[in-house]
């Protein structure tokens, strides 16, 4: 979430200072943790402990600059491409991410 925030802070300021102010950016976390403490919906019992990305987080999503939202597991499409899943779970992921037929570009 904040590796993806940073690049999206660049490219937000690019495109404002081009004339297209932008709405906030909705980053799609799987963490259920993870987007509560970004949304300040769960606090955390030793705030010492928290990392200094989630108060960066925080503090975009206090300036309207982001939305954080959690996505559920099974319609993740990150996970076909960084976890082992199992066969079931792989085949209902893999029509989403790819598209058949696939298209090939004809040369001239």
């Amino acid at each position: 979430m904040f590796a993806n925030g940073q690049v999206a802070v660049d490219e937000r300021s690019i495109l404002s200072s081009l004339g297209y102010p932008q709405t906030p950016t909705t980053i799609l976390c799987d963490n259920e943790c993870a987007c509560g403490l970004a949304s300040e919906t769960v606090r955390a019992k030793k705030s010492k402990a928290i990392d200094m990305r989630f108060d960066w987080t925080r503090c975009r999503v206090h300036q309207h600059q982001f939305r954080v939202s959690h996505i559920a597991g099974s319609i993740n499409l990150a996970d076909l491409l960084t976890k082992a899943l199992p066969a079931k779970e792989h085949t209902s992921l893999a029509p989403l991410y790819v598209h058949y037929p696939p298209s090939v570009p004809t040369l001239p």
